[in-house]
């Protein structure tokens, strides 16, 4: 007697999952595809989010942000997986956070980079090597910056995803425009080199 109850529970469950994880879909993939700077990488990520966020969703309140708590388990994950990578080579490191260039260089670049049609070639190229950079940051500064700069979220909303105080998330912030800015000076500087010649350049520092 009691099992269909328990059929129809189930099947509201899953029917509820699904219609609030579709509805999150636009952002999750924004933000994986930024962190990862693939497809694979961004579909794996937010699969396995999507896999714990089911597990655990009789812990998610009723009237919540479900967005934002499905991408709290995705930055979890994130770091994670980039913490094993922090070894390998071209990854930059603290210490080359603290001798970065100016941070409004790089909000300059970023709206640059979606002035118009006109530029779209311009804002290809650019994208090409920001997503360079964010991949060689360390995964709480690369949240960091896709969430307030890229996602253009408060720090109290990325505090809250990335599980953290306001001032962490602004120190953050501030190490991975310097750390991009220094990465991007190549491309800044000398825009009307081709990405391969200062992507060759960039590899060889």
């Amino acid at each position: 007697m009691g099992f269909r109850p328990r059929m129809q529970s189930a099947h509201r469950c899953m029917a509820e999952f699904e219609a609030l994880a579709k509805s999150a879909e636009p952002i999750l993939y924004r933000v994986a595809f930024r962190l990862t700077g693939n497809y694979h990488d961004a579909s794996d990520l937010i699969q396995d989010a999507l896999v714990e966020a089911f597990r655990a969703f009789g812990s998610f309140k009723s009237g919540g942000r479900f967005d934002r708590w499905v991408l709290r388990i995705m930055t979890n994950n994130f770091i994670d997986r980039r913490r094993k990578k922090m070894g390998m080579p071209n990854f930059i490191s603290l210490a080359d956070l603290s001798r970065g260039l100016g941070e409004d260089d790089v909000q300059n670049e970023l709206m640059d980079a979606h002035a118009g049609p006109e530029e779209q070639a311009v804002a290809s190229e650019f994208h090409f090597f920001l997503r360079s950079a964010i991949n060689r940051l360390p995964a709480e500064y690369s949240m960091a910056f896709v969430l307030c700069d890229m996602e253009e979220l408060s720090y109290t909303e990325a505090a809250e995803i990335m599980g953290c105080p306001e001032g962490t998330v602004r120190s953050r912030l501030y190490r991975a425009r310097h750390a991009i800015r220094r990465y991007l000076e190549p491309y800044v500087n000398q825009r009307e080199r081709s990405p391969r010649d200062v992507a060759v350049e960039i590899a060889g520092d």
